[in-house]
């Protein structure tokens, strides 16, 4: 089985990506480590070797659940997401079906739950090492071993490969809202809210970046701010974010203080940024190379 299905796993699904290459179908991307921007198709883009592959109880990792989940997640969305930037350039107000409004939101909160940056977060404010210590002392007893002693984990590293095989497991989990009290939650909170729409009227003015993170979060500047809160870059031109008014479509223009709070957000909270032109990485890899002058001096 494993064979047949990919081992270097995408943290932004490729049909995201495909929605920022310039006219020869490359993204032009930036590491914030490397400074020195370089060319790449989506299909080598943003991805990590055997990240939502599961270790087995043989230790082995050959289990494609999570991918399959979220191709699954991402074959329903994609239709919506076409549609969603194709009204607005068309002029047009996208009004979508419950089955639609259903699917974006999916593909919203798992792309919250896939990236590097988001499942560290989560994890941390999960408890996740009293949840870790917990899956391991369940396994062990499964595989009739003794419960799980803090005096052999730091004695003998079999217990080091068994924490990370079940961490492993599970961020791949959180990838695809497997785990019963998370996909419950999502659910929940899908029901609560409504789709905001953020289009940029003049792209030829400027564009947004996409970074590793993916979905960024935007801090208040004040009350009432409406870029406050989460946005999910879906184009060079167009973002999707949340409002407090479930089944319904609401969009606002994105002008350039806008577009930068949106872009900033994607590099700060980024290791890997990655734009329609290279123009466009020009302002981060000054601060880049800033960044790591500051660290070396």
């Amino acid at each position: 089985m494993g064979s047949n299905l990919p081992r270097r796993n995408h943290v932004i699904a490729q049909m995201l990506l495909r929605n920022f290459v310039d006219d020869s179908q490359y993204l032009h991307i930036l590491n914030k480590k490397k400074i020195n921007p370089y060319k790449s198709r989506p299909r080598k883009a943003f991805v990590d070797k055997k990240r939502y592959v599961r270790y087995g109880d043989d230790g082995e990792q050959d289990d494609y659940e999570v991918e399959k989940k979220l191709s699954e997640i991402e074959d329903a969305a994609a239709p919506v997401i076409r549609r969603i930037i194709a009204f607005p350039r068309q002029g047009d107000f996208p009004q979508l079906p419950p089955e639609h409004r259903r699917a974006w939101k999916r593909f919203f909160f798992t792309s919250l739950l896939r990236t590097p940056f988001h499942a560290t977060r989560l994890l941390n404010e999960l408890g996740s090492e009293q949840a870790l210590d917990e899956a391991i002392t369940s396994v062990l007893k499964e595989a009739g071993l003794p419960p799980l002693s803090k005096k052999l984990y730091d004695l003998d590293p079999r217990w080091a490969n068994i924490k990370e095989m079940v961490r492993h497991n599970t961020v791949a989990d959180l990838a695809a809202g497997l785990p019963r009290q998370v996909n419950s939650e999502l659910e929940r909170y899908a029901h609560e809210v409504g789709l905001l729409i953020g289009v940029i009227q003049d792209p030829a003015d400027m564009e947004l970046i996409i970074g590793s993170c993916a979905t960024v979060y935007i801090d208040s500047q004040g009350a009432d701010d409406p870029m406050a809160g989460t946005w999910l870059p879906i184009s060079y031109d167009i973002a999707i974010g949340l409002t407090e008014f479930p089944d319904r479509e609401t969009m606002r223009p994105l002008g350039p203080a806008e577009v930068q709070r949106i872009n900033n957000a994607s590099y700060d909270q980024s290791e890997i940024i990655a734009a329609r032109a290279k123009r466009c990485l020009r302002r981060f890899m000054q601060r880049a190379s800033t960044s790591q002058l500051s660290d070396t001096g």
